[in-house]
């Protein structure tokens, strides 16, 4: 490896002062040239990345999901490999890969250069690593959005409260989910995901593989207060996926519409609404793993 791009949010105080230059001064002792790319509002990254794309040996996203996911909208497809220094809030991708906290470690195992070849999701136009979610979860992801003391005081358990919060002005609608163009399920909440877990603590998808060329699809199909906290109990404790009202099952393809347009998250970001066509991408990205 010769050079490498570092793309770091510069509103995260502790990634600016603290990160880049413990990141600059690993890689200029190992004698690699290291470019650094600032965002500040959505978008930034994924336009950077997309620009670094064949300049570069290798993009390093430092931050959390949310960079990630910018990160690989502006490398799918290419050549790049994707190396991660996770300092975000959930990092839910680095946990799949068995990646570190420590940013010395993190930038040890850039510089070893092994890689996976991982599947990506594609939610309409916009890529996704983890999952894309419909229903009460996105309108959550929307409120935390809105009041990020509640994401750092609570980390992921921000979502389950104001989740709960949100419930009470939410208007849940039915669902359909589509794969062929056949009716196949309805619900009123759907995961759709590549990863096991779910907000960094929750095995949501328990048989999701980043490598096997399909994604992983929840249902859960009624509505309600006390639907919604057994549910949660249930990927809590992980007995969800046992419950008659709750459907599990893989596929490549798949379209989820409702009557009226629903928010729809991807990765932890309310990015589009319904109707939304999903699909899976084999190997469509190469990261630098342990």
């Amino acid at each position: 490896m010769k050079n490498a791009l570092l793309i770091v949010n510069r509103t995260a105080r502790k990634a600016k002062n603290t990160v880049v230059p413990e990141v600059q001064t690993f890689f200029n002792k190992n004698n690699i040239s290291l470019d650094v790319a600032y965002w500040r509002k959505r978008g930034d990254a994924i336009i950077a990345a997309k620009e670094s794309a064949g300049k570069y040996d290798v993009v390093i996203a430092a931050g959390g999901d949310g960079t990630i996911n910018e990160v690989i909208n502006g490398l799918a497809g290419s050549k790049t490999r994707l190396g991660i220094i996770p300092v975000g809030t959930g990092n839910v991708f680095a946990i799949e890969l068995n990646i570190p906290r420590n940013v010395k470690k993190a930038c040890e195992i850039i510089l070893r250069k092994k890689t996976r070849k991982v599947d990506l999701g594609k939610a309409n136009n916009r890529y996704f690593m983890l999952w894309t979610g419909i229903g009460i979860d996105a309108h959550a992801i929307k409120a935390v959005h809105q009041s990020l003391f509640w994401k750092q005081a609570l980390g992921a358990f921000a979502f389950f409260f104001l989740g709960l919060k949100s419930y009470f002005y939410y208007k849940s609608r039915k669902l359909y989910i589509y794969q062929n163009q056949k009716l196949v399920e309805t619900g009123y909440f759907v995961v759709v995901g590549n990863v096991k877990h779910y907000g960094g603590r929750f095995r949501l998808l328990p048989f999701a593989d980043l490598e096997d060329g399909n994604l992983d699809v929840l249902v859960f199909k009624k509505r309600g207060l006390t639907n919604y906290l057994r549910y949660f109990f249930g990927i809590y404790t992980g007995s969800h996926i046992g419950y008659d009202d709750v459907v599990y099952f893989k596929t490549k393809r798949i379209s989820i519409v409702c009557k009226r347009p629903m928010l729809v998250h991807v990765d932890g970001d309310v990015v589009d609404v319904t109707p939304v066509s999903i699909v899976v991408l084999p190997k469509h990205l190469e990261v630098i793993v342990p």
